[in-house]
């Protein structure tokens, strides 16, 4: 039981994009909240420290904590020696966002199309994209989002079509001029042949889709293969004649079509999809469009016939805040001097208070003392820590400052102070720990 997503397809990251690719996904985990995690032993507690993900010396990376959900999940793995990216349970916060962002962007790198889904349901790019754009100074567009057709197989062919019952509304995330009609009339065929096929057997006027005057119609090309299709069934012809035109290479359509003219399956075929092609057909034949599918399709031969779709536009930046839903003091370990992150008042108000209590505490950790007594506040505070700040407290330990930061986090914890992931994450910072604590 539990969330998982899954990546349909084959990750196949260029191997000489792969350093590039693993980099850039450290990048976006980090902003997304994700930490590796180093466990220590100490003083009878397990102390899990916390750092930025970073490869190891094989080129592997992990996580199983994310900074903005304040909570730990079953990991995630990166492989940069193969440009690979998986994950286990991922929740339903931001640890979910993190990991699904993981995943498009490893599909944005890919050279084949992939997509990823959730418990089955396929995720919409967009939002993920425009993040990534925003993290990464990317120019990425949803381009992906026009191939309702592609996404359509990869689902069938995983088992995942029952969860994912209309896929129309991708058009909706990229600009109509930017739409794939081929993609979409395949798309139909294939999901809505039913519907299809009513609409365009309606005695209505044929509706013009082509920008050339001279061309045929979208009702014309169905109506002509409905008719060859027929005549054929009609006239003891067979499914397995229809199959040979369908996988008719082009040369020898041309052919036929010269020798017989216009009134047959090589003629019709040519001005439909392929998968237009082989819907028409298993209804008329009354077999399973999909068993069909799977056993040709791969295999017919297509015509462009619709008008080249216009290059889809870089999806605008989402910051994190919008896609993580969190707020500017949630990110208390990515504030930088830049400014880019400005606390709230009341954030403010508190970390001075904090500075004022923290200026106040004259006691002392005698040196003998000092490690367990940070181990022991850190256990009483969520048994966590930054790990750059673990061992620049114990190598800086004979300072007042960093003594009076560990019993003042004692002090958090034996109140219940509600925020004290602030203030860890303060002491894991060392420009807001600097500004902040003046240390």
């Amino acid at each position: 039981m539990g969330t998982f997503a899954d990546y349909i397809g084959t990750m196949d990251v260029p191997e000489d994009r792969r350093t590039e690719y693993a980099q850039q996904m450290l990048n976006l985990l980090c902003a997304g909240g994700m930490m590796s995690v180093d466990e220590v032993g100490l003083f009878g507690h397990r102390i899990r420290l916390l750092y930025p993900p970073e490869l190891d010396e094989i080129g592997r990376a992990w996580g199983c904590y994310n900074y903005f959900e304040n909570d730990f999940w079953e990991s995630w793995g990166l492989n940069a020696n193969t440009g690979t990216f998986s994950s286990n349970k991922i929740g339903g916060g931001a640890f979910r966002t993190a990991v699904l962002a993981g995943y498009v962007l490893t599909a944005l790198y890919s050279q084949s199309y992939g997509l990823v889904t959730v418990d089955g349901r396929y995720v919409r790019e967009y939002s993920f994209i425009g993040w990534i754009n925003g993290v990464l100074g990317t120019q990425y567009t949803n381009w992906r989002a026009t191939q309702l057709w592609e996404i359509e197989k990869l689902l069938h062919k995983d088992g995942c079509g029952e969860y994912n019952k209309d896929l129309t509304g991708l058009i909706h995330d990229i600009p109509t001029t930017c739409a794939d009609l081929e993609q979409v009339e395949s798309y139909i065929a294939a999901r809505f042949f039913e519907e299809f096929y009513a609409d365009m057997s309606a005695e209505e006027e044929d509706v013009e889709i082509y920008h050339k005057e001279d061309a045929i119609g979208v009702r014309g090309c169905f109506t002509h293969l409905k008719k060859t299709l027929s005549a054929l069934h009609e006239n003891g012809g067979t499914l397995d004649e229809a199959k040979k035109y369908l996988l008719m290479p082009m040369d020898e359509r041309s052919a036929v079509i010269d020798e017989q003219g216009g009134n047959t399956l090589a003629f019709s075929y040519c001005f439909v999809s392929p998968a237009l092609a082989v819907a028409m057909t298993a209804r008329e034949f009354g077999v399973d469009f999909w068993a069909l599918w799977d056993e040709l399709g791969a295999d017919i031969p297509s015509v462009e016939r619709f008008p080249a779709p216009q290059s889809c536009p870089p999806v605008e930046p989402v910051s994190t805040q919008e896609l993580f839903g969190v707020s500017s003091d949630d990110m208390a370990y990515y504030w930088r001097p830049d400014g880019r992150v400005q606390f709230s008042d009341e954030m403010t108000a508190w970390m001075q208070s904090l500075r004022a209590e923290l200026d106040g505490i004259t006691d002392t950790i005698p040196p003998e003392k000092f490690l367990q007594a940070m181990a022991d506040a850190i256990a009483d505070a969520g048994s966590y820590a930054f790990r750059d700040m673990f061992y620049a407290f114990i190598a800086r330990q004979a300072e007042p400052k960093v003594q009076a930061a560990v019993l003042l986090l004692e002090r958090l914890a034996e109140r219940g102070e509600p925020n004290i992931h602030r203030y860890l994450a303060i002491l894991g910072n060392p420009a807001l720990r600097e500004t902040a604590f003046g240390f």
